[in-house]
């Protein structure tokens, strides 16, 4: 690596590392009517229902009534909070909103490694500024955001890690549907994705009796995970 290019790379380190700590300090010193204004609505339905649940009222807004309308990951992800802590409204907002500063954090990073192996520093450090400014701030708002986003880095860079495309493994395709199926919980509608990729990777074989079984061994693996919501609701 050159004099400048060791620049950029911890020039871009170092552009996460204050961003995260700016978000962190203003979470743990804002009040709850600061901290209002990063959460849309939507968040405090989730935060209704998970402590419900943890009280033994189930999957319910309203205390009476059922109901399935949430992204289902990150429903379950905040429910042992509510289980185990017992603390103020505004504190519960300030756990959950640093947690997702360092959900976005690790994906950041995974991100901008996976962009060093095919791209010059100057790019990935052009991809920090962007992704710091247009979705770091704008993901920290008590919503699955942020935990999706971790998931899609960690899921691209287990395929690139264990060279998905290139070689055949059932128990790393295994691993990978297991993923791809959190990542579906994680936002239902990211079922497209899942069929798009395996598509992709069927078309990207060596073979045709390859190409199938690795898309047998992916979705054995996210269907484990998604099969049981599909009968939950």
């Amino acid at each position: 690596m050159t004099h400048n290019n060791k620049i950029y790379f911890y020039l871009s380190y170092i552009f996460i590392a204050l961003s995260v700590s700016y978000l962190i300090s203003f979470v743990l010193f804002s009040d709850i009517k600061q901290l209002i204004y990063l959460i849309p609505d939507d968040s405090s339905y989730y935060l209704k229902i998970a402590k419900n649940f943890s009280e033994g009222s189930g999957f319910t807004f309203d205390g009476i009534n059922l109901t399935n309308g949430f992204q289902p990951l990150w429903q379950i992800v905040l429910i042992p909070l509510f289980y185990f802590i017992k603390t103020s409204a505004e504190n519960y907002l300030k756990i959950i909103l640093i947690f997702q500063i360092f959900l976005i954090f690790f994906s950041e990073i995974l991100i901008f490694r996976i962009l060093l192996k095919f791209f010059k520093v100057k790019i990935a450090l052009a991809f920090v500024l962007f992704f710091t400014l247009f979705v770091l701030f704008n993901s920290v708002n008590g919503m699955e955001t942020t935990l999706m986003i971790f998931l899609i880095s960690v899921l691209f860079t287990k395929i690139i890690s264990l060279n998905i495309f290139c070689s055949h493994n059932r128990f790393n395709e295994f691993k990978i549907g297991i993923l791809l199926g959190l990542l579906i919980l994680s936002r239902l509608d990211l079922i497209f994705f899942a069929f798009s990729l395996l598509v992709f990777i069927f078309l990207n074989g060596k073979d045709y009796k390859e190409s199938l079984s690795k898309v047998v061994n992916i979705s054995s693996g996210f269907l484990i995970l998604f099969i049981p919501y599909l009968l939950f609701n």
